[in-house]
């Protein structure tokens, strides 16, 4: 499990840091034109998916319409994952001087203020797999005829998973909310909603959905150790980051340390692990695992000719990046760490020495302390998408991030006050929370390089997640429960070739279709369509 970062009373840091927020705030709203567009979180872009410098007003100022309300001091009860990055989203118990919990704590105290309810949460589960504790008690009440959770708070892979058991309530039938509102992202919607329906959401409501995004770190004075370094912001922006010249660009940096060549203790151009950190490059190289027909239901995609030969050119270009002993360092998984996040801490530690120009690693381990103590100066970047054709980088997010759902076992008449929670803790968290964890402790706390600031609204305006990383524990390969997307893992770590027609066949491609089958025949029953 990460080691989170010491929290320290910032009281007089605040007051220094907000009006500087507060102006960083201003970027990203652009004038209206023919050519803009609002992005995932609310923003304003240009033509070219770039945020725009000029304003009109605060991204973060949009209202809700839920207005104040009294519902007498009725309890919410939260049920969350008890888990190291989820105890700072939902409850903060009291100010503490820092300026995320204090923002937590603000935007709770609005809502109860606002509303007349109090604020309850009941961290679940232990042990290794504490995610999956919140769905088993929804399904404990269900079975029991009983009602213990208004609001499940949990990762949005391990209980989106559990939909068509008839878990979760369709959150389009609560009063009060609003998903297609600024402050909840517009692109998970059109993934997650099914049919009829839509079963969980999330946004700037979570702290983890901007945490567990995955990003390229860059170590700048590495990067500028050698003659003619490239200004990658540059590369970025004229659409030429991708896989193949982070290829070229890490060939160029290795050093052998200790007279042992490409051991841990040498410098690499590249560093990541073909576990965790292969999931990305769904999202980076587009390619739909699962599509939707006209009816708003899921279709196998994967047997396409043109996305299955772009994931196989996908696999060439990671094969190539990964296994250049001259260009890259893998760390292998470390199955030992219940938390599943040993190796990346151990990427995170290597970047941190100053002994890596670039590393994949999600964008929480700003926060480590290994992280910050790095001497050089340091930016971050999406993720290489797969050629210059592609017109967005698009980022994914690890998918133990949170999403808020209702469980079916809640009785309809409290649908109108927790349709009022929901929306008015998410503009309520994009209101007071965002700015503080995104603008304040992210790009002044964490990252002091204004460019990087820049990639950071270009990353996080374009989260995206194919549905068959939602469901990918639905729709496994193997008796062994090999999701969908951990195969493209499996992939890359034997480093036995390209092996995506035998990996993705139509075997296995008849398997997929039968439980997505399954699966969408459940839900088209609760939604009474069949």
């Amino acid at each position: 499990m990460e080691k989170k970062r010491k929290k320290k009373g910032l009281l007089s840091l605040l007051c220094l840091l907000l009006p500087l927020a507060m102006m960083v705030t201003a970027i990203g709203c652009g004038k209206k034109g023919d050519n803009s567009s609002t992005s995932d979180n609310g923003t304003t872009t240009n033509g070219n998916g770039s945020a725009t410098e000029e304003e009109t007003t605060s991204k973060y100022d949009i209202p809700d319409t839920v207005g104040n309300k009294d519902y007498g001091d009725a309890v919410i009860r939260i049920a969350s994952t008890n888990r190291s990055w989820y105890d700072d989203e939902v409850v903060v118990a009291r100010a503490t001087g820092d300026i995320v919990d204090d923002a937590v704590y603000r935007r709770n105290k609005l809502v109860e203020q606002r509303l007349g309810v109090r604020l309850v949460n009941n961290p679940m589960g232990s042990g290794g797999a504490p995610q999956y504790a919140v769905p088993a008690q929804i399904r404990q009440d269900k079975n029991g005829g009983m009602d213990s959770i208004d609001i499940a708070w949990n990762p949005v892979y391990s209980t989106i998973m559990y939909t068509d058991e008839g878990l979760l309530a369709n959150l389009l039938e609560l009063p009060n909310l609003n998903l297609q509102a600024g402050y909840w992202s517009r692109l998970f919607n059109e993934t997650a909603s099914i049919g009829n329906a839509q079963y969980m959401a999330t946004g700037p409501i979570s702290l983890s959905y901007y945490r567990y995004v995955f990003v390229t770190y860059v170590n700048k004075t590495l990067l500028n150790s050698v003659d003619n370094a490239p200004d990658l912001v540059e590369v970025v922006n004229s659409g030429k980051w991708t896989l193949d010249y982070q290829y070229e660009l890490a060939k160029g940096y290795y050093r052998d340390m200790d007279g042992v060549p490409h051991n841990e203790q040498d410098v690499y151009g590249f560093i990541s692990s073909p576990y965790l950190n292969v999931d990305p490059y769904w999202s980076s190289c587009e390619i739909e695992i699962l599509k939707k027909d006209e009816n708003n239901f899921y279709e196998y995609n994967l047997t396409d000719a043109t996305t299955k030969e772009k994931l196989v050119r996908t696999v060439d270009k990671i094969l190539k990046l990964y296994y250049d002993e001259d260009a890259t360092y893998l760390f292998k998984p470390d199955f030992a760490d219940e938390s599943g996040n040993g190796e990346q801490n151990r990427i995170a530690e290597k970047f941190g020495a100053g002994t890596a120009v670039m590393a994949t690693l999600r964008l929480l381990h700003v926060e480590d302390e290994c992280v910050r103590n790095l001497k050089d100066k340091y930016m971050i970047l999406p993720i290489a998408k797969l050629d210059e054709s592609q017109t967005t980088y698009y980022s994914y997010q690890h998918d133990s991030y949170t999403g808020v759902a209702i469980p079916s076992t809640v009785p309809t008449a409290r649908y109108e006050m927790l349709g009022a929670v929901l929306e008015v803790l998410a503009s309520e968290s994009y209101h007071e929370v965002t700015p503080a964890y995104y603008e304040t402790a992210l790009k002044v706390r964490y990252m002091d390089d204004q460019a990087s600031w820049k990639m950071l609204d270009l990353i996080t305006n374009n989260i995206k997640m194919d549905a068959g990383a939602l469901y990918t524990k639905v729709l496994t390969m193997n008796a062994n429960g090999l999701g969908v997307t951990q195969a493209l893992r499996g992939i890359i770590n034997a480093n036995k070739g390209n092996t995506v027609a035998t990996t993705y066949n139509e075997s296995i491609a008849e398997t997929i279709r039968t439980k997505l089958t399954t699966m969408q025949d459940s839900i088209k029953k609760l939604q009474g369509l069949t």
